[in-house]
């Protein structure tokens, strides 16, 4: 995707985190499998962070195995852009 679509990410050099933008609200997939920071950790935290109201939501607590998709808590959009936190 480029554009206003374009989706980032980053994760931390030693794996203990990672950010994912969608600025329009797009489901996003990340591998968990990559989020354990050497620490043997089995699982992944999941938020959402909405950055026009400067709150974050729970998402849950998955396997850090493989790749989940995520899907935003509110409808695709201009204007509806969603920062997912996995640690």
């Amino acid at each position: 995707d480029s554009g206003a679509g374009h989706q980032r990410a980053a994760r931390a050099r030693d794996g203990r985190y990672a950010f994912a933008y969608t600025p329009l609200g797009r489901p996003l997939a990340a591998r968990l499998d990559r989020l354990d920071g050497g620490a043997g950790r089995d699982s992944v935290r999941a938020h959402w962070f909405d950055p026009r109201l400067g709150v974050a939501a729970a998402v849950g607590v998955f396997p850090a195995a493989g790749v989940h998709t995520f899907r935003p808590p509110a409808p695709q959009g201009r204007g509806r852009d969603w920062v997912l936190v996995l640690d």
